[in-house]
């Protein structure tokens, strides 16, 4: 499978279970020419790590950035909008939504020149359960919503393993709760993630 080939290994099958290793294994790749632990890394070259992965048969989830109009994060030094990676074409770019489904002051979002409406889609991102070193805390940031995306993307893959990168980004598209403005928009890119639309 095209998915296992980039990795170098003929004999994986492109099954669920095998999903997270891929991802993992993608991740250690991508890592190890990029390391993200450096403040000087090329946006260009991650882009590019990026597009390679989609054209591999790769689907790839990240997170807007928590550079939002509203209320940006300190870290974002007085930038406004989508960071990268979230700035990838190829890429499902996942912004955050409340319990409500009101859009998360803190969620980047914009129009990028050659790219388009920047998130794709939104989840919930406010107050969430996560893992942490020492067990759980309750967290917020469009890093808490992507892992939704990609569980549904997962799911969604398991029901239809053929499907391609673009195809998933696309069907996840369509099928999400549209948000906002009608249609896309730089707040909640399409809508909030609905599995139920599409399985």
């Amino acid at each position: 499978p095209m998915v296992a080939s980039i990795l170098g290994h003929k004999d994986i099958q492109t099954t669920y279970e095998n999903y997270v290793h891929l991802a993992d294994e993608t991740l250690k790749k991508a890592t190890h020419r990029h390391p993200l632990v450096r403040k000087n890394i090329n946006p260009s070259e991650i882009i590019k790590t990026i597009k390679e992965a989609v054209e591999n048969n790769v689907i790839v989830i990240v997170a807007s950035g928590n550079c939002g109009e509203g209320c940006p994060s300190s870290s974002c030094g007085g930038f406004k909008g989508v960071t990268t990676p979230g700035d990838s074409m190829d890429a499902i770019t996942v912004g955050a939504v409340a319990e409500t489904n009101e859009w998360a002051c803190f969620s980047g979002g914009g129009y990028i020149t050659d790219v388009g409406v920047k998130p794709d889609i939104t989840a919930p991102g406010i107050d969430i359960t996560s893992s942490v070193p020492s067990g759980y805390a309750i967290k917020s940031g469009t890093s808490m919503a992507t892992p939704h995306v990609a569980g549904a993307a997962a799911l969604l893959l398991q029901a239809r393993p053929q499907l391609t990168p673009a195809r998933v980004k696309e069907l996840l598209k369509a099928t999400s709760i549209d948000l906002g403005e009608a249609g896309p928009d730089t707040k909640y890119g399409s809508g909030l993630v609905d599995l139920s639309r599409i399985l």
